[in-house]
């Protein structure tokens, strides 16, 4: 009995010892601690978790940048070989233009001298006319205006011919068409020269600008000197009747007053 009285009393006291001791833990005490270290392993793993998709969006990003350097790489290079082909592609364009320009220039050259060849051989004029000179009215009548002032009856001639024809309704037409009377009053054809002035008042004498009253000027004088006097004071008359302040009704009364005392 009494070996083991101590066995028996031992118990109690292990027990009181564990509910009085500071370290002795709880069964209560050690469940908490197990839920709070379930929540920091949870918060790991999140974590870890959290870490894996930064990574994988780093990796990711490393990626394409590494693809966007290749592709700009290769595309500078592309472009510089774009940018070569097309300085070499300028340079053989320019190179053709000037052979072009050349062989222009040669031909034209050629055409000036078969055109020389062909107006002596069949005893005409051939025309070397600067280029867009034809499509240009004012700059056409003007050139043939300088030609007859020149001397150049016939250059003159062909010029106011073609602008008579290629602008019939045009105040420069009108002024060609005036430039071929005085050619021709000047080359003693007095008919063909009222011709001429005729059809300037028939075409143009409603027209503002035109130089109707100086055609009809002309007529008198063409008829004067074909010594149709008579013709001629009607035509004076019919001028002054029509535009009395105009300086051609001036110029026409003066020769209307001698040629009254002239005319038989």
């Amino acid at each position: 009995m009494i070996g083991t009285a101590p066995r028996i009393l031992a118990i109690p006291l292990f027990t009181l010892f564990c509910v009085t001791s500071v370290g002795c833990v709880s069964v209560w005490h050690f469940e908490d601690l197990e839920a709070r270290v379930a929540a920091v392993e949870g918060d790991v793993r999140f974590m870890q978790e959290r870490q894996k998709e930064d990574q994988d969006r780093l990796t990711k990003l490393h990626q394409d940048m590494t693809e966007a350097e290749e592709t700009l790489r290769l595309s500078g290079a592309n472009l510089g070989d774009d940018v070569d082909r097309l300085k070499k592609d300028l340079a053989r364009l320019q190179s053709t233009d000037e052979e072009l320009q050349f062989a222009l220039s040669k031909e034209a050259s050629e055409i000036k001298a078969i055109r020389r060849a062909l107006g002596e051989r069949l005893g005409i004029s051939m025309l070397d006319l600067p280029e867009g000179l034809v499509d240009n009215p004012d700059a056409l009548v003007k050139a043939a205006q300088d030609a007859f002032a020149g001397g150049d009856d016939a250059r003159a001639s062909e010029l106011a011919g073609i602008a008579a024809a290629k602008y019939p309704d045009s105040l420069a037409g009108a002024r060609a068409i005036m430039l071929l009377g005085d050619i021709a009053m000047k080359a003693g054809s007095y008919a063909t020269a009222a011709r001429e002035y005729q059809r300037v008042y028939n075409n143009f004498k409603s027209v503002s600008g035109a130089p109707s009253n100086e055609a009809l000027l002309k007529i008198g004088e063409a008829l004067e000197k074909q010594a149709n006097c008579k013709k001629a004071i009607e035509i004076y008359q019919f001028l002054i009747d029509g535009d009395k302040k105009s300086a051609e009704a001036k110029t026409a009364a003066e020769r209307l007053k001698k040629l009254k005392k002239s005319c038989k």
